[in-house]
């Protein structure tokens, strides 16, 4: 496994998620692609880890706003690989893609979603952190390097919304970003069975820490936000934008 981790593609390290803009976030994918890419031309390689850290809270080194990818050369990422492995048991066993399933049934219960167009953002069914948010493309892409500058453009312009109403709305300051992506050598294959897709993990500024004794001990995620209210939430923030009322509180935070 070797790792790279790029300074840009925050410029100025930003150090608040309501200072986030496009450019910030397409730079964070540009650079993605491109790592790929070089990381693809090796036959060592098997496959292409991409994640970013926003604060000091999110278990990183370094506190500014920064992305690490890595590449993976003797064995696959054990959960990736185990992801990948129950999305091609569902869709031999349904005929019928996962992520499509998951999204036709979140569509019909309708609370989770937050937006839902060429890409698709939900609060989590089954976070396993308050808030978390999950971000897919509606169309076949297993690895980044299926994607054309258009397609990471449309994937990534919904997505901004998301960090400003987690920031004012819910009091979020730091977060992890994580991108599953499939292995080069399965990526076309897996195009009917998997997606890439991006998990956004806030991270709270206070104790008790997100992971504590039952979440470490038994594999648990003990979860005090029901992912609809955090989703009712963010869509606030992309209906009606900023509202004085919606604002979080640092009283309310500390409930």
């Amino acid at each position: 496994m070797t790792g790279i981790t790029p300074y840009p593609p925050f410029g100025q390290h930003k150090m608040l998620l309501s200072g986030l803009y496009f450019e910030d976030m397409e730079c964070m994918v540009e650079s993605s692609y491109d790592l790929a890419a070089i990381c693809a031309e090796d036959p060592d390689v098997l496959g292409f880890i991409d994640f970013t850290n926003w604060g000091a809270f999110a278990g990183a080194s370094q506190q500014h706003p920064h992305s690490q990818r890595k590449s993976l050369t003797f064995a696959p990422d054990p959960r990736q690989e185990q992801e990948m492995n129950w999305c091609r048991e569902v869709w031999r066993r349904y005929g019928h893609h996962p992520f499509d399933m998951l999204a036709e049934e979140e569509l019909e219960q309708g609370s989770r979603v937050i937006h839902c167009q060429d890409v698709f953002i939900a609060s989590a069914f089954a976070p396993t952190c308050p808030d978390e948010v999950i971000v897919f493309p509606r169309y076949p892409l297993a690895n980044v390097l299926q994607t054309t500058s258009h397609d990471r453009r449309t994937i990534i312009c919904p997505v901004l919304g998301v960090f400003p109403a987690l920031f004012f709305y819910r009091g979020i300051t730091d977060l992890n970003i994580a991108v599953h992506m499939a292995p080069f050598r399965q990526m076309e294959e897996a195009r009917s069975y998997y997606r890439w897709h991006m998990h956004i993990y806030p991270r709270r500024p206070r104790l008790p820490s997100d992971r504590a004794g039952a979440e470490i001990g038994f594999e648990l995620n003990v979860i005090d936000t029901l992912p609809e209210n955090s989703a009712a939430v963010i869509r606030d923030w992309y209906r009606q934008g900023p509202r004085e009322e919606s604002l979080a509180r640092l009283s309310n935070w500390r409930a």
